[in-house]
């Protein structure tokens, strides 16, 4: 199988391309750290996690179960996908990098834009009403589980997903005391606010909430703050998380079960070759989207973003009429895109086993599937927002709160796919900004670029905001 179509590539070893994309990824973070000087960089993030996707699985796999590891995919399928992850991955964090732009030297780091009074005021009321709104989902979990921390099992989409406002009413408190230095009381303040994620983290043994707790709360404080952690002080606290998330992971029966958990684990141990691996899936729907040839080329992201928020209620047969309309794969009647069994109608001839149900392909293989090559532009270009997003955060409500709640889902842009982690941001940020739009504030007067080229934004001493 050739690593492009039409051309005659001469089969290179799964390991050294596992390698260079490990190479090209560090080489990113370096390059970030070297143009931003800040540790939490969009580019440092995202590398980060691209490492644990797309190096970690297929290096631990070469060299501990390759047997197994061709069992599942033979040399060519695993050559031409960790191709494809090599290229998704040098243009995703390349549009990090370009969009990030530079910080003069000396500099200061930016933060949260600066507010007026009445700004301030719009935002805490802003996150007053997103808070309520949080803790209504999770009570209501409790109290249809009868427990603590259960699943919701409300007919409404919207009041599942609910809890997740608390990363965006923790950024608009921290966004309206940013005008002062934070204290130990407004740290206690952010984790009763992200109270419902962590809840939902620890008592159901989710790692996707417990992920955003660590991430959303992070974020937003640093960068209300205008401080960084150093980077061993990040390093320790990306392998306690890791940590934490792999405890979750193999004590989760024992967590329903209200039994003792066991700390003595493998950390890695969860990496192991089966259908349901992130990297094994990923890396075999590349080949399968390669076979079919058949690409929907945005005809998805239009039912995400504009069919799915419409209230399954209002509109009941949504998916498959729009699915029907935009001759966009098969989607099932909650949405889900594509269903197992349209998956293992497609895909069992080529890779000749089943796949595992509810299993996420990853960004890369999402775009390709998406748009076949034509995806190694979009992860450009969608890199180069988020990075974007990232230089402007300090000029804006609206770039702070988009930015916040992004990094805070970093974890499922890189492992599962841009619709779902797409659709969760709009979910996120949408009623925060027509909340602080409703409640009073304006649009914050442009303030120093803090570092970072930005049209005829004024500057001044360090430290100090423009208003």
């Amino acid at each position: 199988m050739p690593l492009f179509v039409g051309q005659s590539v001469p089969l290179v070893a799964f390991l050294d391309l596992s390698l260079l994309t490990g190479l090209s990824i560090v080489g990113f973070i370096l390059i970030s750290l070297a143009r931003t000087r800040d540790p939490l960089a969009p580019a440092v993030i995202f590398g980060a996690m691209l490492l644990f996707q797309y190096v970690f699985y297929p290096i631990r796999f070469e060299l501990t179960v390759p047997i197994a590891l061709r069992g599942m995919l033979d040399d060519e399928q695993l050559v031409f996908a960790q191709s494809l992850f090599l290229g998704g991955v040098i243009c995703l964090l390349s549009g990090l990098v370009i969009g990030s732009g530079v910080r003069r030297r000396g500099a200061p780091l930016f933060g949260g834009p600066a507010l007026t009074t009445g700004q301030r005021l719009a935002a805490r009321k802003t996150m007053r009403v997103l808070a309520a709104i949080a803790l209504g989902s999770a009570l209501y979990a409790s109290i249809t589980a009868g427990r603590l921390a259960g699943n919701v099992a409300s007919e409404f989409g919207y009041v599942n997903e609910a809890y997740h406002f608390s990363v965006p009413a923790t950024a608009m408190y921290l966004l309206s005391v940013s005008h002062r230095r934070l204290t130990r009381k407004d740290l206690f303040v952010c984790v009763v606010l992200m109270s419902p994620l962590l809840i939902r983290g620890l008592f159901v043994a989710k790692r996707g909430p417990t992920l955003i707790f660590i991430l959303g709360l992070s974020m937003a404080w640093f960068l209300a703050a205008r401080r960084r952690p150093s980077l061993p002080a990040l390093a320790a606290g990306g392998a306690a998380a890791f940590f934490l998330v792999a405890l979750l992971f193999f004590n989760r029966e024992a967590i329903w079960r209200g039994q003792e958990i066991d700390t003595d684990i493998d950390p890695l141990g969860f990496a192991s070759i089966n259908p349901g691996n992130d990297y094994i899936y990923g890396a075999a729907m590349a080949n399968v989207a390669l076979e079919r040839n058949d690409h929907d080329y945005g005809g998805r992201f239009l039912i995400t973003f504009l069919v799915r928020p419409v209230p399954s209620q209002i509109w009941p047969t949504k998916y498959s009429d729009a699915s029907n309309f935009l001759n966009v794969g098969f989607y099932s009647s909650i949405g889900k895109y594509i269903n197992e069994s349209y998956l293992y109608f497609v895909s069992y001839p080529i890779l000749g086993w089943q796949i595992a149900p509810g299993a996420y392909w990853g960004i890369v293989t999402d775009m390709f599937w998406e748009f076949r090559y034509f995806g190694f532009i979009a992860l450009y270009a969608g890199g180069f927002v988020i990075g974007s997003l990232y230089r402007r955060s300090s000029q804006g409500v609206l770039a702070f709160l988009i930015y916040v709640v992004t990094m805070s889902v970093t974890p499922y842009i890189v492992a599962q796919d841009l619709g779902e982690s797409g659709f969760r941001i709009l979910f996120m940020t949408v009623p925060g900004i027509l909340l602080f739009k409703f409640f009073g504030g304006q649009r914050t007067a442009r303030t120093s670029s803090v570092g970072f080229p930005a049209g005829r934004a004024r500057s001044g001493p360090a430290g100090v905001r423009g208003v």
